[in-house]
């Protein structure tokens, strides 16, 4: 049960973080599925950099 209410809190307090300070950039759907895309610069060549395994954008900062 302390488990339970412990995710519960966690993902409550995720949601209102994200809320409060949304990611720049925009939502774009890509075959049924959201993709955040935040572009920067101008020019060339184009360097895409993804994070992975759940990460955010900032860990390319």
């Amino acid at each position: 049960m302390l488990a339970a209410a412990g995710a519960l809190y966690n993902a409550l307090a995720l949601r209102r973080l994200r809320q409060a300070h949304p990611p720049p950039g925009r939502i774009h759907a890509v075959d049924g599925h959201a993709m955040h895309l935040y572009c920067t610069g101008a020019g060339a060549p184009t360097v895409v950099l993804e994070s992975g395994g759940a990460e955010s954008f900032l860990v390319w900062g």
